[in-house]
């Protein structure tokens, strides 16, 4: 590790606008007592378990890092599994829609939000630690084994095995040989000797041993490094995400402020999609815009909109929201949860209504909300990152029902458990529930709407 240019890193990123100092001290000591498997992919969520510290100021911390040759940042796809990673790139422009795992051989579509993890490294000028990528196999797998091996030597260890067929894998090489156990248990103490030689390959590839003590025995005479793991060969069902230690999804990193700020012109291929298991689209629009537009005239009501604009960007993006586009004087914005959108929606209103205290009434701005959940495709619209499928539709219709000052949501979005906890303690009014025929989507539709007061009179904008 070169020091002095972690140490420079560690001024520079200081200077950056937007650190925390408190924050970078605290990395800076996380570093200087953590391990090379640590630093090898550094996952925040970890690094805030292990220092007590709110996870949010530390990805700050690596996104401003890696602009000030710090931290590198790395896209990694899991298969779903054996949580293995299949791909990893350095920019979400290289993401691929699908994946294919060699240790399970099994193909799947990549999920922004539930299999694709963002982690950090240091910069390969501070220490180049020569692997790739290395995801260990998690402990809902029950894996064996756990032998590190150093070029030219021989590690061994042993393990009660009972019947069943198994893997036995290198994360690292990516080399893999099957473990046949079956038969009467046997007393004696039985050997396999694996041998890793270059490129992927462990042999012998095909093993069989009866139920018992078996010593696991491996020479490395291929790699600089190579290891040894043994599980369950038979996966046929996607791991629980809470099986899984926490990770910092792809998703997440997107909807961050200041991802947007340093990466944001960073977008998907116009071929590629990625999927997206779950994501809160709001929907927002000025009620009486037309009218208003005829009656303070286009270059004071275009200034207006802008107002409205900063102001609702502002206060989505405090909440975890991305702004995804205006659409004339609508926005169109995401949120990782119902509970983030719905104080957002909160403040967002409670500041306009601050905003029109100050102006005339022809001037002010009113609004109306609309608000699903569901899954959604990942898109690179006209060089933007934008969403795709039924969901966004859903939301767009669903706020066609909301009239001024007021939130329509989807029935998903109105049964969320934390919606109603954190509605409870909003100053949203009682949902009223109404059955709807919503354009374009087949079938009547339950939707709740709920208005919060205004400190000022209806006026201009009401509806």
């Amino acid at each position: 590790m070169d020091k002095q240019r972690l140490e420079l890193g560690f001024s520079r990123l200081m200077e950056q606008p937007g650190s925390d100092p408190a924050t970078v001290q605290l990395l800076s000591s996380w570093l200087a007592d953590s391990s090379i498997l640590d630093r090898l992919r550094i996952n925040p969520y970890s690094v805030a378990e292990s220092t007590q510290f709110a996870v949010q100021p530390l990805v700050n911390a690596f996104l401003l890092g890696t602009q000030v040759d710090l931290f590198d940042l790395s896209w990694e796809v899991h298969c779903p599994r054996c949580n293995m990673l299949s791909d990893w790139f350095d920019s979400v422009a290289h993401a691929r829609a699908q994946s294919s795992c060699p240790m399970c051989e099994y193909s799947f579509g990549v999920d922004l939000s539930d299999r694709m993890e963002v982690t950090f490294s240091l910069n390969r000028a501070i220490e180049n630690l020569g692997f790739p990528p290395v995801c260990l196999p998690p402990a809902v797998l029950r894996p064996v084994g756990n032998l590190a091996c150093p070029n030219g030597q021989t590690v061994r260890t042993i393990e009660q095995i009972g019947p069943g067929q198994y893997r036995y894998y290198c994360p690292l090489t990516l080399s893999k040989g099957v473990l046949e156990v079956a038969g009467e248990p046997c007393d004696e103490l039985q050997s396999v000797k694996l041998t890793q030689l270059a490129g992927k390959e462990i042999v012998p590839k095909l093993t069989t041993v009866r139920p018992g003590r078996i010593e696991f025995v491996l020479h490395n005479i291929g790699h600089p490094f190579s290891g040894l793991w043994v599980h369950s060969n038979v996966l046929s069902a996607d791991l629980p995400l809470s099986s899984l230690k926490r990770r910092l999804t792809g998703l997440e990193v997107l909807h961050n402020p200041i991802y947007q700020r340093l990466f944001g012109k960073q977008v998907l291929s116009a071929r590629e999609r990625l999927q997206i298991s779950s994501v809160t689209v709001v929907f927002t629009d000025i009620t009486g815009s037309t009218r208003m537009y005829e009656e303070i005239g286009d270059p004071l009501a275009y200034n207006l909109v802008r107002d409205h604009f900063e102001i609702i960007q502002r206060v989505f993006e405090s909440h975890g929201g991305r702004l995804v586009k205006t659409i004339g004087d609508a926005v169109m914005a995401s949120f990782l949860s119902n509970r983030d959108a719905l104080r957002a929606v909160d403040e967002a209103h409670r500041q306009l209504d601050d905003y029109n205290q100050h102006v005339p009434a022809a001037h002010q701005i009113r609004l109306r909300f609309g608000m699903h959940r569901g899954p959604a495709i990942l898109v690179n619209l006209n060089g933007q990152m934008d969403y795709f499928g039924r969901t966004v539709n859903r939301a767009a219709r669903v706020q066609s029902v909301a009239r001024s000052d007021e939130l329509s949501v989807s029935e998903e979005v109105y049964e969320d458990p934390d919606f109603q906890a954190e509605c409870r303690s909003s100053a949203w009014s009682d949902f009223r529930q109404s059955v709807e025929d919503l354009k374009g989507i087949s079938g009547r539709h339950r939707v709740y709407t709920a208005q919060r007061q205004s400190k000022i009179p209806k006026g201009i904008g009401s509806t």
